[in-house]
């Protein structure tokens, strides 16, 4: 699939972030299964409202995907 990237410089560090955010929320019982107790949701590159928050959360807890998002790829492992 062909995603498109954008690259945000901050601090001196530059960042190469895909357009659509990347979502692992559902795969949060498999991580969990595998000893990850604590998950970071970074919105730091975005402008979020009181309500994407509270949508964050319910699928986090749902462990859902979250909408529009693409799923990280696991194939290669997770180290």
């Amino acid at each position: 699939m062909n995603f498109g990237y954008r690259i945000v410089k901050r601090s001196g560090i530059t960042h190469t972030l895909p357009e659509k955010p990347v979502s692992i929320l559902q795969t949060k019982p498999e991580l969990q299964k595998k000893g990850f107790k604590q998950f970071l949701i970074d919105v730091s590159f975005t402008h979020p409202s009181q309500n994407t928050f509270k949508t964050l959360n319910k699928m986090y807890y749902k462990s859902e995907q979250y909408q529009p998002s693409t799923s990280f790829n696991f194939k290669k492992g997770l180290s």
